[in-house]
């Protein structure tokens, strides 16, 4: 009798144990630049170093030798930027009008093979606004939850030609 409730515990228990059990979240590894038919990756522990001292090193270094020097700088004030906005604005900002049209037009500029994307860029928006350096490109980058991120440059440029830049974009929704 014994044996037969110890058993059934057993299966019992087996669901309980599947549900209560989390697997480690995926972030980007690294970073992929698309250019028409070109493509070069980037580790993203090379960019988080970058961010950090302002040295390349690696891969990035030798991508960077072809970018001029006030760009170079461009981006790296880019990646240390931070945005003071929290979680919770995040997510009201995702869940207003203005954010569902500002995720739908960064979309297509990180290429996915899913068509996971809006949900993908949400979901790195919400946990880099939770993360302890706060919300900026870097964090958001990091945040990305695949193994790389892939971005088409050329639908960055057209992005910020078409809206002006994408802080007009948010202005009016952060009230700026």
């Amino acid at each position: 009798m014994l044996h037969r409730l110890s058993r059934w515990f057993l299966l019992l228990s087996l669901p309980v144990g599947i549900l209560t059990t989390t697997l480690p979240a995926r972030s980007a590894q690294n970073l992929s630049l698309v250019y028409g038919p070109f493509q070069r990756s980037v580790p993203m522990s090379e960019v988080s170093s970058f961010a950090e001292t302002g040295q390349a090193t690696g891969r990035l270094q030798a991508l960077l030798r072809l970018v001029p020097k006030n760009e170079q700088e461009e981006l790296l004030k880019a990646l240390r930027l931070k945005l003071p906005i929290g979680v919770v604005q995040v997510n009201k900002l995702l869940n207003s009008p203005i954010g569902k049209q500002v995720v739908e037009k960064v979309s297509p500029v990180i290429l996915r093979r899913d068509k996971a994307g809006t949900f993908a860029i949400s979901g790195a928006l919400l946990t880099a606004a939770g993360s302890k350096d706060g919300l900026g490109l870097l964090s958001f980058l990091e945040s990305y939850p695949a193994e790389t991120i892939e971005v088409d440059l050329r639908g960055i440029s057209k992005l910020f030609s078409q809206t002006e830049g994408l802080g007009a974009l948010l202005g009016g929704a952060l009230g700026r």
